[in-house]
């Protein structure tokens, strides 16, 4: 006799095949902005995977293009990282003549006409692009190359420098979505160098296309100049109760991030906290923050919180980025509408009307028409 087989143990295979796949679709999608991050900004890359900078410079096409020089250190230009916020980034290109000139592209011919900007941009990330600004003006002339995932800046030099002295000293700025939780900072959105610091590959060529030196340009030490808002939520398992002080929890949460993030004190400050039942809902805000941090604390702050909110009977703890709109201005008040003033009519008898009316003079009495009638009333009810 054949066995049954019953529908049900199929369909619920079925069913759970499909919940691991797309836990897999959902853990490579999460998996992905990590390690490209991992790669940015972990631990000391292996030697294995650390590559020379001859393998940066063959990521930019113009090196095969035209005959430039793409040796960083034959040029006398030196590029520095600044971080406005979390989602912009600005490239800082300056002058050091040497005091010995050794390589063609330490002319200052060559040097004053830096023409073009390249970066090398993490595959995907292009879409994050928000804006781009040479020297704090907004630019237009910029494309992108969907095979080597190289953006370049161009036409820098038609813009007049805004110190003639030193006609190589240029500002790039680039403005992310941030929003976008992918590429949406520049831990994320430059690509990985494989050098011994966390770093962005950008290449620098004059006018000429001469001279096109390739820097790994280093962003450890660029810390944040504005601060970060977040808002951290959680539901306490004993009920908004079993906090007995709001400022001690408070300081509690700023000493965590700081003792599991390596902050200096200062840091982390708690701006508001409130608790209804057993939910609760805290503002904060970080400053001085370097390289992944702002990401670390916005993906991983269960985890960094882990030892206290344990003691705390604190579960399902998440910090988000907390964007505030600017409030609307106040309505203008209501125009008060003051009452016409008319003129009182003056009856005058066919007499009057004829004769020549005399001229007053200072010391002229008014009229016992005006004289008899009271002053007039604004705003009367």
């Amino acid at each position: 006799m054949p066995r049954l087989i019953h529908s049900w143990p199929r369909g619920l295979a079925l069913l759970t095949l499909a919940g691991i796949f797309a836990c897999q679709i959902a853990g490579a999608i999460s998996f992905e902005r990590v390690s490209r991050r991992v790669l940015q900004t972990g631990g000391p890359v292996n030697d294995n995977i650390r590559k020379g900078m001859g393998w940066v410079v063959t990521n930019f096409p113009l090196r095969s293009k035209v005959s430039c020089d793409p040796t960083f250190y034959h040029s006398p230009l030196a590029l520095n990282i600044s971080r406005p916020d979390r989602s912009s980034f600005c490239i800082k290109i300056t002058s050091q003549m040497p005091d010995v000139v050794k390589y063609t592209c330490q002319q200052p011919a060559s040097v004053g006409q830096v023409n073009k900007a390249q970066f090398l941009v993490a595959p995907g990330c292009i879409d994050a692009l928000a804006a781009v600004t040479v020297d704090g003006r907004p630019w237009s002339n910029f494309t992108y190359d969907n095979t080597s995932n190289v953006l370049s800046i161009d036409r820098i030099a038609s813009l007049p420098p805004p110190d003639s002295a030193n006609p190589a000293d240029r500002t790039v700025c680039i403005m992310l979505q941030p929003n976008n939780d992918t590429c949406g900072s520049l831990t994320s959105f430059c690509a990985p160098t494989y050098g011994p610091q966390p770093a962005c590959a950008i290449m620098v060529a004059d006018n000429k296309g001469d001279c096109c030196p390739v820097n790994r340009v280093s962003y450890a030490g660029a810390a944040l100049q504005g601060g970060v808002l977040y808002r951290l939520s959680g539901r306490f398992l004993g009920g908004c109760e079993s906090v007995k002080s709001e400022t001690d929890l408070r300081n509690a949460f700023a000493t965590q991030y700081r003792v599991a993030l390596g902050l200096p004190a200062g840091r982390i400050q708690f701006l508001s906290y409130t608790c209804r039942t057993d939910r609760m809902v805290a503002i904060f805000s970080a400053t001085g923050l370097k390289v992944d941090e702002p990401e670390q604390i916005a993906e991983r702050s269960a985890a960094l919180l882990k030892p206290l909110t344990t003691l705390l009977g604190l579960v399902g703890v998440r910090a988000s980025y907390y964007d505030v709109e600017p409030p609307s201005p106040p309505p203008s008040p209501p125009r008060r509408q003051q009452p016409v003033r008319v003129a009182p009519q003056v009856q005058r008898s066919p007499s009057q009307s004829q004769s020549t009316p005399s001229v007053p003079t200072a010391s002229s009495p008014p009229p016992p028409h005006y004289a008899s009638q009271s002053a007039p009333t604004y705003g009367g009810h």
